[in-house]
């Protein structure tokens, strides 16, 4: 039974011979999926395997998380504007207490 692809950058990971079994050239930037099967590993680029649906999953995960870390930098620039910048001890303080309550900051 085939493993599950994994999915990943060329920049941060690398999987067997990293050459995408779809169109056969070189993986050597941007995204890519591989799964290991007994002859090694299988690699293709995301170009090479849109139909896979899990690519608009990461995708709208990553948009997400953009515009969540925009909506916190938005609420951190209005928080300076108004006390300045906190120092070290109020934010081990605060993330104490983001902790436990279990809410992340």
């Amino acid at each position: 039974m085939a493993k599950r692809w994994i999915y990943s950058d060329a920049s941060i990971t690398t999987a067997g011979t990293m050459v995408c079994t779809a169109c056969r050239k070189p993986i050597t930037e941007g995204a890519f999926r591989y799964r290991q099967n007994d002859a090694g590993f299988l690699t293709q680029h995301k170009a090479c395997s849109l139909d896979d649906l899990e690519w608009k999953q990461i995708e709208k995960r990553q948009q997400e998380y953009a515009a969540h870390n925009e909506r916190r930098k938005t609420a951190l620039r209005a928080y300076i504007g108004e006390f300045g910048a906190p120092d070290d001890y109020l934010i081990a303080e605060c993330m104490a207490d983001a902790v436990g309550t279990g809410k992340q900051p």
